[in-house]
């Protein structure tokens, strides 16, 4: 298939630069893998999840993909559609059928005027980016990593930071296939009524093979970062957070037990980046990342009453206010490399909670924190996401701040205890939602109270797979499925 350019899309190699090339570079070799190991078992990013699927597919084509789900239907098998594993959830495991979707990674149709683009599913955000980048376009909203495939970050509505939704608010239509081996568009003016729930599916309502999103044109942005004492990172919070400000994109690292935090606010900025700033970005970028995994990792081998000291040596060495010019995705990506044990040996819960309650919420969690109430080593990651309409959204109806709290076990340590304490805790205190692709503990009897729109979300999931072949444990614990027990032929036919 080849893709449709609208509006004078010029050839890609024209287009980059050697410094966006270098950056590009980079980035993929950050990529991971979601292919099996020798050993036939699967894991995700953060290695604290494991699986052995009955059988591993990793089709080429559309039709490919449609013959798999036709074959399992007739043998009653499960299936969950994996992507590049960047979930600290289990959201995608299984032990029946595991389907990749990295060879359906095709660039359906960009359209400048518009400011849309369509592709397949399988296509990772890094290579969405080139294409874009090429055209003079950039996504609106952009998290930490660029590594998961398109069809997982709406899955899960996976978010950056700044006066939009998350990264499922940019969808406008979908291609669904569904477990009758039918595939249904999806819009505002076809199967509307579906938008709202296939914007976040969480995997179970069929498989998403194709997706048109909104996109920008191409922006630059500044990052100021600079070191605020506990204090007054604390008091100014919420202002730091802001929705207000039409050029915010800002984020907080605060870290616990420490006495100094640093602030990262991303604002748009009109001006080019000097040679030297496209030179550097690049090298910045890992260079952060490597920092601060080899110091979280370093500090969780100090004892909690030394913590304090350890982060404030720590921290003063960072310079105290610094600034960086560069392409949205240069300075609003983080760089990971999953691979080494010392760069990405952390586990992630993420709980969004009202953004109204964001100074409560920090102030509360510090002071546990000083109490040694709370065991987390890392670092809490605060970034804001205005609210949004995908019905299954830790974002769905209000404004929000996701809290990311990182933490750096050691082998022997009981994690699940302190990040169910974490969770409990900001759920009953501070309404959170916590995010689907993050360490959750959360349940149908949470869904149901957390989510206005539970019941319609999952009606529609009953309608489209009513057969219950993308369902896994994870979704089980959220959702009534079709007994097990009943035969395939003898449950209601799919659509």
């Amino acid at each position: 298939m080849q893709p449709r350019f609208v509006e004078g899309h010029q050839k890609r190699l024209e287009n980059i630069k050697l410094p966006s090339a270098i950056t590009q570079g980079i980035r993929r070799f950050f990529a991971t893998s979601n292919a099996l190991r020798p050993d036939g078992t699967w894991r995700n990013w953060g290695a604290n999840h494991r699986c052995k699927p009955e059988s591993f597919h990793e089709p080429g084509s559309i039709d490919e993909l449609v013959a798999i789900v036709d074959g399992a239907r007739a043998r009653s098998k499960k299936i969950r559609i994996v992507g590049a594993g960047h979930s600290w959830s289990d959201i995608v495991c299984t032990d029946e059928w595991m389907v990749s979707l990295a060879r359906i990674n095709k660039l359906i149709e960009l359209d400048r005027k518009n400011k849309t683009v369509t592709v397949q599913a399988g296509m990772r955000v890094a290579d969405l980016i080139d294409h874009l980048d090429a055209a003079g376009l950039a996504l609106v909203n952009l998290g930490e990593v660029d590594a998961q495939h398109i069809g997982g970050v709406i899955a899960t509505a996976t978010h950056g930071s700044g006066r939009t939704g998350s990264f499922s608010s940019a969808v406008l239509s979908a291609k669904l296939l569904l477990s009758s081996g039918k595939v249904i568009e999806i819009s505002s003016a076809r199967n509307a009524q579906y938008l709202d729930a296939v914007r976040t599916n969480l995997g179970c309502l069929g498989i998403v093979v194709e997706a048109t999103l909104a996109v920008r044109e191409s922006f630059n942005v500044l990052k100021h970062q600079k070191v605020f004492e506990t204090k007054a990172a604390i008091a100014n919070a919420p202002r730091f957070l802001s929705l207000s400000d039409p050029y915010a994109m800002n984020k907080v690292f605060f870290f616990p037990y420490g006495r100094q935090h640093i602030y990262a606010a991303k604002a748009e900025e009109l001006s080019e980046p000097s040679l030297w700033d496209r030179l550097r970005n690049p090298v910045l970028a890992v260079g952060d990342r490597l920092t601060l995994s080899v110091l979280m990792n370093a500090a969780r081998l100090v004892p909690i009453d030394l913590k304090p000291r350890f982060l404030k040596a720590a921290l003063a060495a960072v310079s105290t206010s610094s600034y960086q010019v560069g392409k949205s995705y240069d300075l609003l990506l983080f760089a990971h490399d999953p691979r080494f044990k010392v760069v990405a040996g952390h586990i992630e819960s993420e709980i969004a909670i009202p953004i109204e309650g964001l100074g409560p919420a920090i102030a509360s969690l510090f002071e546990l924190m000083e109490r040694r109430t709370f065991k987390i080593n890392g670092y809490i990651l605060a970034r804001t996401v205005t609210k949004e309409t995908a019905w299954m959204s830790p974002a769905y109806g209000r404004d929000s701040v996701f809290l990311t709290f990182a933490h750096f076990p050691s082998e022997a340590e009981d994690w699940k205890a302190i990040f169910a304490e974490v969770e409990a805790f900001m759920i009953e205190r501070h309404q959170g939602r916590p995010h689907w692709g993050k360490i959750n503990f959360t349940n149908r009897e949470y869904a149901e109270k957390a989510y206005p729109r539970y019941a319609d979300f999952a009606g529609i999931r009953k309608e489209l797979d009513p057969i219950g072949m993308f369902a896994n444990d994870f979704i089980r614990r959220h959702f009534t499925v079709a007994s097990e027990a009943v035969p395939m032929s003898a449950r209601p036919a799919p659509l």
